[in-house]
């Protein structure tokens, strides 16, 4: 098979694939699942970093570039997206638009959209309206007067076009954010080269609902100023922020460009900030207390450092910070519920521009709390993000882990709620299968109500506790009315047994009935013991209260009947070996097969189904038998060697492996519906056990079979049983494989 295909057939198998349509074009639309998304804590104290982790996470793309520049939350608890895209539409470059819906971590796509010409088309901002519906800016070449013109689109809440607009002149005009006003319309910030004094000219534009000019108005100076981000503010005006050229840094390098007007745009005032060295502005909001928080770059203060800037009511200087791990820079901020600030953009190489998302939270005052980084070897960009309604963040922006890019966008949420949400998803799945099998499991339904309304209340801890002992309900009752259910049919097949051999079998038959009342009442520990009794009387053929092989042997006692319990006896002894046989041959019939499974139990299952698992238990065993070459000190060169031994076993499987990417060390496909997740960690400790099953079971909606391969374990034996123990409780769909080198034992 050659490279190009193998590729090809991998992504037909890992990709997820959503028919949309897009304008009135029909196209096939490519969602990536990222299974995991690698977390970097940066070498700084953190003071809760670690209980923020991501909840869900997403890339979106085709053949070519696509990205996301802006989300808010919209009314019905998902999410609103615009970017862009190049793989599909009618243009080199389309405004993308896309909705979902997220819930207790199942991921719904609602709609997509494409909007623009056959040229270029960009959406920079997007935001949701009164009437439910969204309006989004940008940037068009396919439409205006100019070679760029703003470009405004309404659309109504399903997506659908109800109008746009172009605004601009003859040069380049451009637009970078939106916001509703107070009034029903519009206004909107960015740059024009086709009006004002300067290169480029900060450009206001006022419309009205329907997306007619009201007003609009430049600022700035004979060098080049832009504008990056506006919001009307608590007086009806507006305040904007961006870059200046022309004003604050006597060279020119470039200040944070800071400005207020009236609800006319008529100016109050305008502040810069920054040195001597190029200082940008992306992102700014009006704060509880009146003030204004700005978040942008600085090379003034620091060599290109996330510069975060709080100021007064009046735009006067309240304190300024900068963040640093290598090259970074900020795009979005925003306030927090707890009075601090949430800060998104990018960390990375400068010369490059290959880097990671970057993520930081501060208190009040600007004092980092925590920061994270999130990407692979790749460049990932974080555009924009909003504080969600439970109190985590969701991130858009830009992957591209490939030769391409593609949208990205993650969800993140607090540990005790992901925790607490994964109980509840697993005792759900356990009580709708006790549910088509007819079982009453109400009393486990109604532990789960109570814990989705501890979890909607946010009191995370009690919902998982609930959800658990939901899930262990609905497994009790679930055994126990299989067990129930089983022991009625046998009586039954016992009791017709002994009535065609002409025996009084009334007190059995009565105990029966009252067994199926019970068990129809939901009452299955009682139905069982009922139905128990019941066989006990049908095979007591003489009646001495105990069934035995008296009962299977010509007697004096019964010696009337001797020719038909001789008959019976054969019959009755055999009884169960019967049924069984008879449910076997059934499930022949219908094409199923008996299989082992790893932990010793027979099942049933198709005869696909079987296969898949006696490769899995292939890949287990060869896992097993793996004899590193050497003591590995990290975990590289272990996944290394053990990718390369898998392949030499099975040579003419498709196998994936992605060292450093958002996915499973290595995958391992049976075929286009079954597929293997395997994780190596080492050295390995009592922490690192629970971590990378946490990490693991994020896995389980997307993989049929979980792995985890554990050397250099440096824990004492005991210890290591004691959580091993404990993990296989948890997460019994985990396969835990440990593998230390044979000539290093860390567990004595």
């Amino acid at each position: 098979m050659q490279k190009e295909n193998l590729v090809k057939l991998i992504n037909e198998i890992v990709d997820l694939e959503i028919m949309s349509q897009l304008n009135t074009l029909k196209i096939t639309r490519k969602v990536t699942i990222l299974y995991f998304l690698i977390v970097i804590p940066l070498l700084v104290p953190v003071a809760s970093a670690s209980e923020m982790v991501i909840e869900w996470e997403i890339a979106l793309g085709g053949s070519s570039d696509d990205g996301a520049y802006s989300v808010q939350q919209t009314s019905d608890g998902g999410y609103i997206i615009a970017g862009w895209t190049d793989s599909y539409g009618v243009g080199n470059y389309d405004v993308y638009l896309i909705k979902i819906d997220a819930k207790y971590n199942k991921l719904q796509w609602q709609w997509q959209k494409t909007f623009g010409g056959k040229y270029f088309d960009k959406a920079y901002s997007v935001q949701q309206t009164k009437d439910g519906g969204y309006i989004i800016a940008g940037v068009t070449s396919s439409f205006g007067k100019g070679s760029y013109d703003v470009y405004l689109i309404k659309t109504d809440a399903n997506g659908n076009l109800e109008w746009q607009k172009t605004f601009g002149g003859s040069s380049d005009d451009i637009a970078y954010s939106v916001q509703q006003t107070n009034d029903g319309g519009y206004i909107i910030a960015g740059y024009t080269t086709s009006l004002g004094e300067g290169g480029k000219d900060v450009y206001i534009i006022k419309t009205d609902a329907n997306g007619n000019l009201q007003w609009y108005k430049t600022f700035g100076g004979r060098e080049n100023d832009w504008a990056r981000s506006i919001q009307q503010t608590s007086d009806g005006g507006y305040i904007i922020v961006g870059t200046t050229k022309s004003f604050g840094d006597l060279f020119h390098n470039g200040d944070v460009y800071l400005i207020k007007t009236d609800p006319y745009g008529n100016l109050q005032w305008y502040k810069t900030f920054g040195g001597r060295g190029w200082d940008e502005a992306y992102s700014v909001q009006q704060t509880s207390d009146g003030g204004y928080i700005i978040a942008g770059f600085s090379w003034s203060f620091g060599a290109g450092d996330v510069y975060l800037i709080k100021t007064s009511a009046n735009g006067k200087l309240q304190w300024q910070k900068t963040f640093s791990n290598d090259i970074d820079e900020a795009y979005s901020v925003q306030q927090t519920k707890d009075g601090g600030y949430i800060i998104v953009g990018w960390t990375g190489e400068l010369r490059s521009r290959i880097g990671d998302i970057y993520l930081i939270k501060t208190d009040s005052n600007g004092n980092l709390q925590w920061q994270k980084t999130f990407g692979t070897k790749r460049n990932e960009i974080g555009w924009s993000l909003q504080q969600t309604k439970d109190e985590g963040y969701l991130i858009v922006g830009y992957i591209k882990s490939s030769e391409v890019g593609d949208v990205y966008i993650a969800k993140l949420a607090w540990k005790e709620r992901v925790i607490a949400n994964s109980a509840i998803n697993s005792a759900k799945e356990v009580i709708s299968s006790a549910k088509t099998k007819g079982f009453d499991v109400s009393e486990a339904e109604s532990l789960l109500t109570q814990a989705e309304q501890a979890f909607n209340d946010e009191r995370y801890s009690d919902a998982k506790s609930l959800a658990e002992k939901a899930r262990e309900l609905a497994l009790q009752t679930a055994d126990q009315a299989e067990n129930a259910l089983n022991t009625i049919i046998s009586a039954k097949e016992n009791i017709s047994l002994a009535k065609s051999k002409g025996l009084d079998v009334s007190e059995a038959e009565e105990l029966l009935k009252q067994a199926e009342q019970e068990f129809n009442a939901g009452n299955y520990e009682t139905a069982y013991n009922l139905a128990t009794k019941t066989e006990s009387i049908a095979l007591d053929v003489d009646k001495d209260g105990v069934p035995n092989d008296q009962d299977f042997a010509p007697t004096i006692h019964n010696a009337l009947f001797y020719l038909g319990f001789v008959v019976l006896a054969a019959s009755v002894y055999t009884a169960k070996k019967i049924r069984i046989k008879r449910k076997e041959e059934e499930l022949k019939s219908k094409g199923y097969v008996k299989y082992k499974t790893l932990d010793g139990k027979w099942v049933w299952g198709t005869t696909e189904e079987a296969k898949r698992y006696s490769y899995f238990a292939e890949v287990v065993q060869a896992i097993e038998e793996f004899h590193p070459p050497k003591r590995y000190a990290r975990e590289e060169g272990y996944r290394d060697t053990l990718f390369a031994w898998l392949k030499s076993r099975f040579p003419n499987t498709i196998m994936e492996y992605q060292r450093g990417a958002s996915r499973p060390d290595i995958v391992v496909f049976i075929d286009k519906n079954t597929s293997i997740a395997i994780e190596v960690k080492g050295p390995t400790g009592s922490q690192e056990l629970q971590t990378i099953a946490d990490k693991v079971m994020r896995y389980k909606q997307h993989f049929n079979h979980l792995i985890i391969v554990l050397f250099d374990v440096r824990v004492s034996s005991t210890r290591y049983q004691e959580t091993y123990e404990g993990l296989k409780r948890t997460y019994p769909d985990i396969v835990i494989i440990r593998k230390d080198f044979p000539s290093v034992d860390f567990t004595n």
